[in-house]
């Protein structure tokens, strides 16, 4: 199972994604695009696993994240890692919720690598990917378009964070699928009861 923690998106989020896609595609025709309704902000990326392993993930996320308070989100400012010179992902920006993210999956990363779950060592930076870009692609036009699509948008989209989920990602020709096995409240109160993964 290829699992990762994340925050979903609302589904309102998708009409806002799909705008700035139609907006941007033309000019990187080939890119690899997330579904809008797929759109999430990755905490953690695991990796592969057996399934035995959920119960015990499941377990974590709801001793590091149950009973923290919900927080607000607004997303704005596109970028490319590494960079525009050589862009293999392009992003939106996390503005508010940004320090939120990053203690949570400090919390997250530790607990981790006590289930001998390793993640990334390189520094954590909050973002919703919006695509993904072949070696070969030249990217002027497209960061041009997206500077442009950025001073036309300016106001950021926003909404509140109040789950953490773990999924399990599928891999087919049609692109990324999500499943979520376990769920916990950002409410500020008692966790929510993880759900066992549904069949």
């Amino acid at each position: 199972m290829r699992l990762f923690i994340a925050i979903r998106l609302d589904p309102d989020a998708a009409q806002y994604l799909r705008s700035l896609r139609t907006a941007l595609e033309p000019h990187l025709p080939r890119a690899r695009w997330v579904d809008p309704e797929n759109g999430h902000l990755t905490l953690a990326f695991l990796g592969e696993f057996h399934e035995s392993k959920v119960p015990q993930i499941a377990k974590l996320l709801e001793e590091r994240c149950g009973g923290r308070p919900s927080f607000g989100l607004s997303l704005r400012g596109i970028g490319a890692f590494p960079s525009w010179e050589a862009a293999r992902v392009v992003w939106l920006g996390i503005e508010e919720g940004s320090r939120e993210m990053i203690q949570i999956e400090r919390l997250l990363r530790e607990g981790l690598e006590r289930l001998d779950i390793s993640l990334e060592s390189r520094a954590y930076h909050p973002h919703l990917t919006l695509c993904r870009i072949r070696a070969s692609q030249k990217t002027g036009a497209f960061h041009r378009a997206a500077d442009r699509w950025s001073a036309e948008n300016p106001e950021p989209w926003t909404m509140e964070a109040r789950r953490v989920e773990l999924f399990e990602s599928r891999l087919s020709p049609q692109g990324p699928g999500y499943r979520s096995l376990a769920a916990v409240e950002l409410s500020g109160g008692a966790a929510e009861r993880v759900r066992p993964p549904r069949p």
